[in-house]
Order: structure tokens, then sequence, then C-alpha cells
């Protein structure tokens, strides 16, 4: 007789709770002087910056998004779901991988411009726009197969390429703007869905697409000479001066021994190897947004002032927040529901200065102080801010809850 089969003992899975969301919410107004606003928001365990402008690529205004996360420990990784609102209407989903060396989710073509101040669209009322971003951190889902890949990039996408068995969806003014390959294909009518490219890898195609989205960020030097490569066939000059750069960053730090030095030196040709290991090509940071005309760029050195507190937005806040919720606890109601989570409430003050481009907002650790806020928290003029890199380390906080 076989031996007879013993019952195992399970643990009972506990309820998933509900997730942290870290809302942020602002108000535009006085949109035909508007440039740009940076927005700060402190959460438990990363510190989120969002910064939108307004910007030009192909000879068409967008409404350009930025958001960086920030935090004190080494080799994080985040993934997060952010959720754009304006006026309680869900306008934006965006999933995105953050980690320590690739801290910014860049949306160039958030939105057209002319869509965003068409009256018809419902997202301008009497010359304002409330907006709320919700964002929430998501664990991260194992990719089950690299050499096959299909992502679909944030903003406006009306172009789908297909690389392999790879497929990418992507905005093609973008491409064409930074492309002098795909500008030609644009000119010609070729540049249409399905579009297939068969002479690159897809791996090699899609950090090719990530530095035209984002060419601020960290990736190998060894990759340096293939990004060249791709960069050249595709008469993409922004990313050449990037890959100058990762390899310099290297070289400085001793992250590459002199036998690796002297082979790729022999890998790259002489002019190319020459500009790598000549110090003076180290290009500085620029303070001037990438899409943002000089023109424009100037005239934000007057700085309006930013609009008063309006009286629809906390209401706005329950509602998008409470809707945000309900979609997460419909996905099981057998589950236990925990308490409510505490939440971070973002909002712009009653009282700037004048001359204050950067907001600040602060973490509220309970709920029943939310309405406290709103009387008695005020908003100090900043220093000058650095915001090609925001960070939140240097800020200082405005008021201890």
């Amino acid at each position: 007789m076989g031996r007879k089969k013993e019952k195992h003992g399970g643990k009972v899975a506990a309820p998933q709770q509900s997730p942290t969301i870290t809302p942020m919410q602002f108000m535009m107004v006085d949109l035909d002087n508007f440039n740009d606003k940076i927005y700060i928001c402190q959460s438990e365990k990363f510190n989120w910056t969002v910064h939108l402008y307004r910007g030009t690529f192909f000879k068409e205004d967008y409404l350009v998004m930025d958001a960086y996360c920030h935090t004190h420990q080494t080799n994080w990784a985040c993934d997060a779901n952010i959720q754009v609102y304006i006026w309680d209407r869900s306008v934006q989903l965006i999933k995105h991988h953050f980690e320590s060396k690739k801290n910014c989710m860049s949306c160039p073509a958030f939105m057209k411009w002319a869509d965003f101040v068409n009256p018809d669209n419902g997202y301008v009322h009497d010359g304002r726009v409330i907006v709320d971003i919700h964002i929430t951190e998501t664990p991260k889902l194992a990719e089950k197969n690299l050499s096959v890949v299909t992502k679909e990039y944030p903003g406006i996408t009306n172009l789908w390429l297909t690389v392999g068995r790879s497929r990418f969806h992507v905005n093609k003014e973008l491409l064409a703007h930074t492309s002098e390959f795909f500008l030609d294909e644009l000119k010609n009518k070729k540049l249409k869905d399905h579009y297939v490219i068969d002479d690159i890898s897809p791996c090699d195609f899609k950090l090719y697409l990530d530095l035209t989205y984002n060419p601020k960020q960290y990736f190998s030097s060894f990759h340096a000479k293939d990004m060249l490569d791709v960069a050249k066939r595709f008469g993409n000059t922004e990313i050449v001066p990037t890959c100058h750069n990762v390899v310099l960053e290297d070289l400085k730090d001793n992250k590459i021994s002199t036998k690796d030095r002297v082979k790729m030196a022999d890998t790259y040709d002489f002019e190319t190897a020459r500009e790598l290991f000549t110090s003076e090509t180290t290009a500085s940071p620029s303070s001037h947004p990438r899409f943002m005309t000089l023109e424009r760029f100037k005239q934000g050195a007057q700085k309006p002032s930013p609009s008063s507190k309006c009286p629809e937005v906390h209401a706005i806040t329950s509602k998008t927040l409470e809707k945000y919720r309900n979609d997460y606890r419909n996905r099981d109601k057998t589950k236990v529901e925990k308490k409510e989570e505490v939440v971070v409430v973002a909002v712009q003050e009653e009282k700037v200065e004048e001359d204050d481009d950067v907001i600040f907002i602060c973490q509220i650790d309970h709920r029943a102080k939310c309405q406290a806020m709103w009387n008695n928290l005020e908003v100090e003029e900043e220093e000058e801010f650095d915001w090609t890199m925001p960070s939140t380390s240097g800020c200082r906080r405005i008021c201890n809850i």
C-alpha cells in the first residue's frame, strides 16, 4: 500500500491592501502667456516632480509633461501608474519604470496645444484649467521574453513600427523632428502604420526610441558604439553627444580599465575615438527645456504670477480620488476592505509670491488635518531652482504638519 497522503496546512492569503495614491493638483491660468510650471510633492517613500511646459516640435505647439522620481535610497527601482485628470476627466494613463539612473519619464507629445485650449474640447473653463495627477506605485511584472517587445510610448501615438517580432507605438511627428531619415519618409508619405524596419535589432531600436523620447538617461558605455551607428543610420544628431557623455562619464569614474579603453579605441574610428576621449567634448547641462523655443524661454524670465486658489479644487480632489479607489476595490469584492489609506493631498496655495515658478506640496499625515491646511499653509519664495534635473533634496520644507 502506498503511503497515506498528508494534508498540508496552508496560510490564508491576506487581503490585498489598497494602493497608496500620491495626488498632485494645480490650476493653470493665463494660457496665452503660459510657459512652464514645476510641481513638487513629497510622499512616504518617493518624492515626485512634475514639469509641464509649452513646447514646439515639427512646427506645432504641444503641452509637454516630464515626471521625475526621487528618493534617498541607492539602487532603487519603482514601477508607477501616472493618471492625469483635467476637470475630473481622465485624459492619460502612463505606466513607467523608474530607477536610480533613469528617474525621468518624458512625454513630449502629451497633448496638442491647439486641442488643449480649444473650448469645444472642454479642458478650459473660464480661462482656467484644473489638473489632477495621481501617482500609484505598482508591483513590477517580470518580462517573459526580452527579445520580443511590444511597447506603447506615452502621449499621442499615431504610428506602429515593426522591428523583427517586436512592435512599438510612437509619435511620428516626434520621430520626424529628431531624425532626418524619418523626416524624409514622412515627407514622402511612406511613414504609415505597420512600418517595417528589418536592418536593426529590436533591443537596439528600443534603446534608440527611449533616447528619442528622453535623451538624458543612463545606458552602458559599451552600447555607445551601437547607438552611434543607429544614430548615423537614422540621421539623429541629438543622440551623438549623449553617447559621448556616457563614455566620458565612465572614463572619469574609472569604470573602464586601461585594457578595455584600448579595445574601445580600436572599435571606434579615429575621429570618433578622438572625440570620445577628449574632455572638451563633454556637453555642459543646459537650463533650456528641450522643446521650448528660445524666444519663449527668454519670456519666461518675467514669470507671470500664478493664480489664486480655485473654490472647486477641494471638491474635485475628493471626487477623483474616490473614483480612483473604487476602480481597485471593484476588482475583487470578496476581499475584506482595509482602512482607507492615508493619501497625500496636494493643493495650490492661496498666497503665492509673484515670481515663484515652483509650487511645493508637503506631506500630510492625517486626513483630519486636510481642511486646516487650506487655511494655514503659506508658501515661501523659493531660491533659484535648476529644473533641468529637478530634485527635492535641496527644497526647503515649508510647513510641518
